[in-house]
């Protein structure tokens, strides 16, 4: 096992406290992305996600993030993960994760698209932790509020109409729409058919069939 390509966690100090952010990813991102990502050129694995078959590895990882925080002089301590509640994701899903370690206050939660405003799950001393994920696809934007008696509270914002980008993220955003919008840009061949990602009533059908855009 060799040291962390990325930092565990990142603190930012607002109104006097500090907040740490714990970055969780799925060991399921060897499957569902691409592996050559993980890869040398000679397909060796050189990247690894701490995982293993009963998801202790990774329960055993996140807690010494979180501890690690802590030490740091965290006052809240808050999982952004990339876990998701699908069962097909078991044993490596937030709640199992949150169940098997302590010290977190809250939970940032992805992967799966689901939806939850606010879900109260016991930690592995019984403590409660808030889990929140936001769906899919922007339908709603997560607001989480640590407030001034130290309780967390959070809520899905459906109506964005009157919400503004923050600047440096637009930025980015932007310029990585360019660069792909010039990439997809480029002809590299022409059929005489539609492909079918979705039906014709909208529904998505990639992951859930065989495609011709897949075959």
């Amino acid at each position: 096992v060799g040291d962390p390509v990325l930092d565990s966690y990142k603190i930012f100090e607002k109104a006097g406290k500090k907040v740490a952010f714990v970055g969780i990813t799925t060991p399921e991102t060897f499957t569902k992305s691409t592996p050559a990502y993980f890869q040398n050129e000679k397909g060796e694995y050189i990247y690894g996600i701490a995982g293993g078959d009963d998801g202790k590895a990774l329960y055993a990882a996140v807690q010494k993030a979180a501890d690690a925080a802590k030490a740091a002089g965290a006052d809240y301590i808050i999982g952004l993960g990339h876990l998701g509640d699908d069962p097909a994701s078991i044993p490596w899903t937030s709640e199992e994760v949150i169940a098997n370690t302590t010290g977190f206050d809250a939970f940032i939660d992805g992967h799966s698209h689901s939806t939850a405003a606010g879900k109260e799950v016991k930690d592995k001393a019984g403590e409660t932790v808030l889990l929140t994920q936001t769906g899919e696809y922007l339908g709603a934007i997560g607001k989480m509020v640590i407030k001034a008696d130290g309780t967390i509270a959070t809520e899905l914002l459906t109506d964005v109409s009157g919400i503004k980008a923050d600047e440096a993220v637009a930025k980015i955003e932007t310029a990585w729409i360019d660069e792909i919008n010039t990439k997809l840009g480029e002809v590299i061949g022409e059929v005489e058919f539609t492909f079918d990602n979705y039906d014709a009533d909208g529904n998505r059908l990639v992951r859930k069939q065989e495609t011709n855009s897949g075959s």
